[in-house]
């Protein structure tokens, strides 16, 4: 519904519709429950060879990305989209910015059977902690 007359022009009054049910993040019952490492840990897992993914966008990754890896944005992973060397039962460790996008691709991941672990706060805290020398965004 919107507002007639002069107050139009500053003020509306919109009503929305529900937001959808199809392409939801899991509930919160089964976010409790996603397994997730320290940078500080991470660190030491990637120095004895574990896999890593990112999955921010390439705008993002091309200020600033962890070594090595793979590069799949979250929203190819909601499409379906395969990670390279990422199979069920194997361990991979996931990051974006701050750890809400690879919360969610964590969960896509395991529901394909995937030893995904999210990275707590992301490479944030990973420049934060680790390397405070890296560019930020």
């Amino acid at each position: 519904m919107f507002v007639s007359g002069a107050a139009s022009a500053r003020f509306q009054k919109v009503s929305m519709p529900p937001p959808p049910t199809s392409g939801r993040r899991a509930a919160t019952s089964n976010m409790l429950n996603r397994p997730t490492v320290s940078v500080v840990r991470l660190r030491d897992e990637l120095d004895a060879g574990a896999l890593l993914l990112d999955v921010r966008e390439a705008g993002e990754r091309a200020v600033v990305a962890l070594p090595g890896g793979e590069w799949v944005p979250v929203g190819d992973l909601r499409a379906g989209a395969a990670v390279a060397g990422v199979e069920p039962g194997v361990r991979v460790y996931v990051y974006c910015k701050t750890g809400g996008r690879s919360g969610e691709a964590v969960d896509l991941l395991r529901a394909r059977g995937v030893d995904a672990v999210n990275v707590e706060g992301g490479i944030l805290a990973w420049i934060e902690q680790v390397e405070p020398d890296l560019p930020t965004y």
